[in-house]
């Protein structure tokens, strides 16, 4: 929105912020640069005055933090360092000498952003932007309205005072379903007539343009005037959305369709493709007759080829969930299994450890009593002792139990490696069996193509020849009557006679009807039968050799592609069972070290907390051990958890 279009109060607000950020900030940086210095200067300006942003400065600036900035009036020339606020809703960047829309892609949350008064020449790198709803692009040197298909949001656009001078940058804005309120004031397309009555019936969903209310008057104006020409367009655009969705719903399902290494199969899309790549075939398809009837069948042989591999894929990928669901059943039991048995476990130690501690808790107060040294020394022994026992009994349990369950989970990953391996080995195999087929029929095509085409070249030749033969013969008539009509002439010079009758009387001399007479004189040049050959076959007929090698080239085109697709399904269905594979043994190796550093950790824990109660129970009493008397013995569990350490 330009100042004009400002209240006073705010224009004078507008007028003072921009003098301060071109006197203040922006003259020490000319022309204008982005830098730390310059954001935290802005944002000191920005926050004086308000609470929350007296607040944020004794905090400190947080770039993450700020949701709004108002980078004006100084002399910018390029978008750039705003990455960094990323949380940013608002953004301010007019009447600068910016040229080109460019480093925004982090800022997703923003919801306005304004590049009036700037040097923008196109609209571009909007796409991340989706929440936008705000778009000022006012005096710019923008020619065209595109890029915006990504803007869903966007409800208000202001591209006023550019470059755009064709009424079709109207109807490409249909794209925006939320588009509310559009200005394009003092654009070349404006001035023409009944622009405003164009925008009103092409933009239905319009309700202010120009930042003014577009009334029922002015949409059943443009109705009248557009009638016909916005009924052709709504047709034309039914046409094209039904084929974006085609072709998007085509790309969905061979996303889709890609898990099962099948994708397009269902359609002709790679029987098509067999012909796009191929010139040499292509040219050959306008011999007609008996080659139309020839492609007839070979469509529908390899389409249906294409259409049981496609089957098969499916089926096959079928099974294979199934497989996967029960093979991750069978985890997921044996799973919960070990599960329970774990925390009955660990349970049963934490009653065993609550009990311990309470015992020594409630011979605390013994200590100060005892006659001796030995008599504490030998009770907390005991102590130690006991926890000990249960400390090894349960690690050796938790180990054990988690030891069993990745034999059994591997286990079961072999089995399941097999089952699948087996399964993919079938599906290839079976597959290539198809392919076998499919270059059967390739070559079948070809061959009798090569019983078809050096016929018709025969054909074009004979009737060349006859052709050539009926010219020549032609050529000697019209020699003869040219020769006879100089006799004539001639004649008739000497005896006085009519020329039309001595000529008449020299014709039948030679044979020559007067109905011949007059085809001869008035015949024209006809296009010879290699001529009348389809232009993009003439090149693969002008002699014998060069249509035998149109033929083979079509050949191996065609076996080529076949090769390739073939060769594609069955590398990605290894690829993909070698890698299910690897990640399966992968997954269960972390599982496998994550469990037992979580039985260390929890037994670590437990050691800490008992090494903590007896470090009370001592200095309540006053009382004190040797150092080697104190930790817990050499079991089992404190050698791997060093040999863990050293590793």
């Amino acid at each position: 929105m330009s100042t004009d279009s400002l209240s006073d109060s705010e224009d004078e607000g507008y007028r003072d912020w921009g003098k301060f950020l071109k006197n203040r900030i922006c003259e020490d940086d000319l022309p204008g640069i982005i830098n730390n210095k310059l954001l935290e200067d802005i944002l000191h300006k920005q926050m004086e005055g308000s609470e929350i942003g007296r607040l944020m400065l004794e905090d400190g600036i947080s770039f993450e933090k700020v949701t709004e900035i108002r980078i004006e009036f100084c002399n910018i020339l390029r978008i750039d360092h705003i990455w960094m606020m990323k949380n940013l809703k608002t953004l301010k960047m007019d009447n600068n000498y910016i040229e080109k829309i460019e480093n925004l892609e982090s800022l997703t949350q923003l919801i306005e952003l304004d590049l009036s008064f700037n040097k923008i020449t196109k609209i571009e790198n909007l796409d991340s932007l989706i929440n936008l709803r705000k778009l000022s692009l006012f005096d710019n040197a923008i020619s065209k309205i595109e890029n915006l298909d990504k803007l869903k949001q966007l409800t208000i656009f202001s591209i006023g005072k550019n470059f755009i001078s064709d009424w079709k940058d109207i109807v490409y804005l249909r794209r925006l379903p939320q588009l509310r309120s559009l200005n394009m004031a003092e654009n070349s397309c404006c001035a023409e007539k009944d622009f405003k009555y164009y925008v009103a019936t092409y933009l239905p969903n319009l309700e202010y343009y120009e930042y003014r209310y577009i009334t029922k008057i002015e949409r059943q104006i443009g109705d009248d005037i557009f009638h016909d020409d916005y009924l052709m367009m709504l047709e034309e655009e039914k046409v094209e959305l039904e084929t974006k969705y085609n072709l998007e719903r085509e790309e969905y399902e061979g996303r889709m369709n890609a898990k099962s290494f099948v994708e397009y199969l269902n359609t002709r899309k790679f029987f098509d493709s067999l012909f796009e790549n191929d010139p040499e075939g292509s040219a050959l398809l306008l011999i007609g007759g008996d080659v139309t009837n020839l492609y007839v069948s070979y469509e529908e042989n390899i389409v249906g080829l294409c259409k049981d591999i496609f089957k098969m894929g499916q089926e096959q990928y079928s099974i294979r969930n199934d497989n996967y669901n029960e093979f991750n059943q069978s985890v997921k039991s044996i799973q919960k299994q070990n599960q329970d048995e774990g925390i009955a476990i660990m349970e049963s130690f934490l009653e065993e450890k609550t009990k311990i501690f309470d015992e020594l808790k409630d011979v605390r107060w013994q200590f100060n009593d005892l006659d001796n040294w030995e008599s504490p020394r030998k009770i907390i022994r005991e102590f130690k002792h006991k926890f000990e026992e249960i400390f090894e009994s349960t690690w050796k349990s938790l180990m054990k139990l988690e030891a069993v369950f990745n034999e059994q989970i591997m286990e079961l990953n072999e089995t399941y490696e097999q089952v699948l391996t087996e399964m993919i080995n079938n599906f290839v195999e079976h597959a290539q069996g198809m392919f076998v087929t499919m270059r059967e029929v390739v070559t079948d095509f070809n061959d009798n193509l090569q019983q078809i085409a050096p016929t018709y070249y025969a054909t074009v030749v004979l009737e060349e020849e006859e052709a050539e033969k009926d010219r020549i013969e032609a050529l000697k008539k019209k020699k003869e009557e040219e020769e006879a009509r100089k006799k004539a002439e001639a004649k008739a010079a000497k005896t006085g006679k009519n020329k039309t009758e001595v000529l008449n009387d020299a014709v039948d001399e030679i044979g020559i009807q007067k109905d011949q007479l007059s085809q001869i004189n008035d015949m024209e040049p006809e296009a010879t039968p290699r001529e009348r050959v389809p232009s993009k076959l003439r090149p693969y007929v002008k002699d014998r050799e060069t249509l035998v090698n149109a033929l083979a080239s079509s050949r191996d085109v065609h076996l080529l592609f076949v090769d390739n697709r073939e060769d594609l399904l069955v590398s990605r269905a290894r690829e993909w069972l070698q890698e299910t594979i690897k990640v399966m043994n992968a997954k269960e190796i972390t599982r496998n070290r994550d469990k037992i550093l979580e039985i260390t950790h929890f037994l670590k824990v437990q050691h800490r907390e008992f090494e903590q109660l007896l470090h009370e129970l001592l200095s309540d009493s006053e009382l004190s051990l040797p150092t080697d008397d104190v930790p817990v013995g050499t079991s089992s569990y404190m050698l791997f958890t060093q040999n863990m350490e050293n590793e």
